[in-house]
């Protein structure tokens, strides 16, 4: 088998343009490599002078610059060719494959395990003076098939590349699209994962949607018309064979999408004042697509201006300012906060003069140094501050400006009254005051009545337009704490009615998952969270102080055990169920499945042991997986869209309230 590439060698950046030619011509004659020059050859010129014969060629056709030359290089499977075989099978490519229209020189070189053979061509014919062209589809359909034929009449072995249904090589752009399916590939996996409840569940998952599996190979994948396979493992490190079991028996590690009483929310439009600014923008844009027609040119200006039509609706929308009141208050509140910025600027300069005046020693010196460094951060950040309130006051002053053209409204009248409306606190940045606290001498008496703090502040800032908070009542702040108080509740229902006596550890640790979970009295599925906290009071209980590896691994074998434990009490109880109703597992309605099994949504780990072990209690054939996968992700589709009803019936019932 022997596999043919071909180099194009380009002109040198820096000193002779055909400096790699040269060093091409040089390395192929390499004696050391090819028995003294024994296996070397050459078309149209002289081994030892083709290189002065190429560049008399360029320069006669006046062609020097540019592509100089083309190497090509077939190289022999190891073991597979003698070194006459080669060298014949090398001379008959360039012969064929040049036509005797070009200078080359042809060598094998036997320093490998594996022959090889080179060639060097000039890029000029000597014939035509064309430079040679190496078109798209070349080494498909020109160089390798005459490899393929030479070594074939010799019993060599082929590539097969070019006969394949599915080719390996690939262009450019086919492949650039496979890179794309990659990031494709891997949003969809990531997905199926998240909602497969077990290895052969996600295969199922990922065969849904159209992908396939090459066999024989760990999550080896190809999206439909693609022509690669990508293996899963080696686009993200979870999808490898140990964290891909991970990911599925831990519910943790999955995304959890808890839906509540969802309430739609009305959102309110843009008032007329900030319409007016969208309606112009608009009308711009309109111009701008429709430039040439002669009823445009009234707005021509406004054409030039769009940027600044667009930066003060926006500055309208994200600050909130539905009315021109709203806007002039926002400006008498800026210019405000530009003062105070102002006069704090001013005061620390007047520090830093007297600071420096009252500099003696290099003990002051440094004192000051140190104090300056600090006193310049807090000038830069009032100067960046000061800076972005100002640009946007010059934006709401062309708000002002643009709105005077179309409006008859004093907004001197207005901005007077509205200064007048706003109470400005004192801002007093040199007052200070001192903590004083009192403490009782008995510890055990103290109240909070004893402990009285006086406020104190250094730096005593207060923004204008900070909203002030306001105080809320203690039974406005219940909803806040019953997730905790439920938690606590769990906990305490499973610890609360534990023995009084201790119980062995050692008796403990030989206990199965399944028992371990029946000893904390697991009647339904719990939290992680829960569990952890559960197996955590167990401990204290039996004396075991463990650390954090020892207490998760312990949750991980009692979560597996009360995912066990509820399974098979379950699956006992739709086993009576059956039995009441005198039908077979298989004739039942897929609500009527979805009803009796109560998937959980978030957990399909749980999901898939809970419907296999009702399968397999009822004596259904689960032989044909993807049968049973149809089946099981329809009742889990139709679980979804029950819940989903009951959702939207609630918040029905709450607005018709």
């Amino acid at each position: 088998m022997a596999i043919t590439k071909i180099q194009c060698l380009n002109e040198a950046h820096t000193g002779n343009p055909a400096a790699h030619l040269k060093n091409a011509l040089s390395y192929i004659q390499n004696p050391e490599k090819t028995e003294e020059n024994v296996l070397v050859g050459s078309i149209n010129c002289l081994p030892d002078t083709a290189f002065e014969q190429m560049m008399d060629t360029k320069v006669t056709f006046g062609k020097t610059n540019k592509r100089q030359g083309y190497h090509i290089i077939i190289s022999f499977a190891p073991g597979e060719a003698t070194e006459e075989q080669a060298l014949d099978i090398v001379a008959r490519f360039a012969q064929e494959y040049l036509k005797d229209k070009y200078e080359a020189v042809y060598a094998v070189h036997n320093d490998k395990k594996h022959m090889h053979g080179h060639i060097v061509f000039n890029s000029v014919s000597f014939e035509t003076g064309m430079k040679h062209e190496c078109k798209k589809g070349e080494w498909k359909h020109r160089m390798q098939p005459i490899t393929n034929r030479l070594c074939k009449e010799y019993g060599l072995s082929i590539v097969p590349a070019e006969y394949v249904k599915e080719p390996k090589n690939l262009s450019r752009k086919e492949w650039e699209r496979e890179q794309c399916f990659r990031k494709m590939i891997l949003a969809d996996a990531e997905f199926c994962q998240s909602q497969a409840g077990s290895f052969d569940h996600f295969i199922f998952l990922m065969k849904r949607i159209g992908y396939q599996f090459e066999y024989g190979k760990y999550l080896s994948v190809k999206v439909p018309g693609g022509k690669w396979y990508h293996e899963l493992d080696k686009l993200d490190e979870r999808f490898s064979e140990e964290k891909f079991r991970f990911y599925l028996d831990m519910p943790f590690t999955r995304p959890v999408f808890v839906v509540g009483n969802t309430v739609a929310i009305h959102k309110r439009g843009i008032t007329d004042f900030q319409m007016k600014y969208y309606r112009r923008i608009y009308q711009a844009r309109m111009v701008e697509q429709r430039r040439f027609d002669k009823h445009s040119a009234y707005l021509a200006k406004e054409l030039e201006r769009m940027n600044q039509l667009q930066e003060q609706y926006l500055f309208l929308v994200n600050n909130n300012i539905k009315t021109v009141e709203g806007l002039v208050t926002y400006q008498v509140l800026g210019e405000r906060d530009v003062e105070k910025i102002s006069e704090r600027q001013q005061e620390l300069y007047q520090q830093n003069r007297a600071r420096k005046r009252a500099c003696k020693t290099e003990e002051d010196i440094r004192d000051y140094q140190i104090w300056h460094m600090g006193a310049q951060e807090k000038l830069d950040e009032l100067k960046a501050e000061k800076k972005a309130i100002n640009k946007k006051l010059k934006i709401a002053e062309g708000c002002v400006e643009e709105y005077k053209k179309f409006s008859m409204l004093d907004f001197s009248t207005i901005e007077d009254e509205i200064r007048n409306s706003i109470e400005v606190p004192k801002y007093p940045y040199a007052e200070k005051k001192d903590i004083a606290l009192s403490v009782n001498e008995s510890v055990s008496d103290m109240g909070m009545d004893d402990i009285s703090v006086m406020n104190e502040s250094e730096d005593y800032e207060t923004s204008l337009g900070a909203e002030v908070c306001e105080q809320i009542p203690a039974e406005d702040t219940m909803d806040a704490t019953v997730g905790d108080a439920s938690e606590a509740n769990i906990v305490e229902e499973y610890v609360g009615d534990r023995s009084d006596d201790k119980g062995s550890y050692e008796a403990y640790k030989k206990m199965t998952p399944l028992e371990k979970a029946q000893t904390y009295g697991f009647r339904e599925l719990k939290s992680y969270d829960t569990v952890r906290s559960v197996v955590q009071m167990k401990f204290l209980d039996m004396g075991r102080i463990a650390d954090v590896d020892e207490l998760l691994e312990e949750t991980d074998l009692i979560y597996k055990g009360m995912c066990e434990l509820v399974v098979k009490n379950k699956t006992e109880e739709i086993l009576d169920e059956i039995k009441q109703r005198g039908i077979a597992f298989d004739d039942l309605s897929v609500i009527e499945k979805a009803r009796m099994l109560q998937f959980q949504p978030d957990n399909n780990s749980y999901n898939i042991q809970l419907y296999s072990a009702v399968c397999k209690a009822c004596g259904v054939d689960t032989s044909d997986e993807d049968m049973i996968f149809e089946d099981y992700q329809a009742i889990y589709e139709k679980t979804l869209a029950m819940e989903q009803e009951q959702v939207m019936g609630r918040n029905d019932g709450g607005r018709a309230r």
